[in-house]
């Protein structure tokens, strides 16, 4: 139950930073990054639980659908670093 609810605390903690810096980067027209942010989130809600299952059944352990996820996470973490310095580029 605590695990949950820590849980729960960051997910609100990512979204609300994102849902930020979506504001911040796109100020004219922040309703629409907001918007596409949604779509895409709730595509991968959607489609990640079944690409896990598929996973699972095939090779028998979540380990491979761990991995996936983990990749999935680094290219993200690269592409915000990559916003991050085309936004101080365009800042300069």
């Amino acid at each position: 139950m605590g695990g949950a609810v820590l849980f729960g605390f960051t997910f609100i903690g990512i979204v609300s930073l994102v849902l930020t810096m979506a504001g911040r980067y796109y100020p004219t027209r922040p309703a629409k990054m907001m918007g596409k942010i949604t779509i895409f989130y709730g595509v991968a809600q959607i489609l990640a639980p079944a690409v896990t299952g598929l996973l699972a059944e095939q090779t028998g352990s979540y380990s491979d659908a761990l991995y996936a996820a983990a990749i999935v996470m680094a290219i993200g973490s690269l592409l915000m670093l990559k916003l991050k310095a085309l936004n101080a580029a365009a800042d300069s």
